[in-house]
């Protein structure tokens, strides 16, 4: 049996690659979410109430999701 193995490429460069201190406490807190209700894939209703316990509240009335402007740093990395 032949087992060769392949080179693995890591890039840091890819969308959302840019780890923000906002995005680490919703991390660090689904993590704990997780840990507390043993909930290994939370619904995403659970997810908002993360985001709502972190003080994260809409603000302006929603758009759909066709209407969504682009994220700038998924445009910045675009060819």
């Amino acid at each position: 049996m032949n087992t060769r193995l392949l080179p693995i490429i890591v890039s840091h460069e890819f969308p959302g690659s840019d780890v923000t201190g906002d995005i680490l406490e919703f991390v660090k807190a689904m993590d704990a979410y997780k840990r507390r209700y043993k909930r290994r894939f939370p619904a995403w209703s659970e997810a908002l109430y993360v985001l709502r316990t972190l003080g994260y509240a809409k603000c302006v009335p929603g758009a759909a999701v066709a209407e969504v402007p682009p994220d700038p740093v998924t445009e910045r990395s675009a060819p």
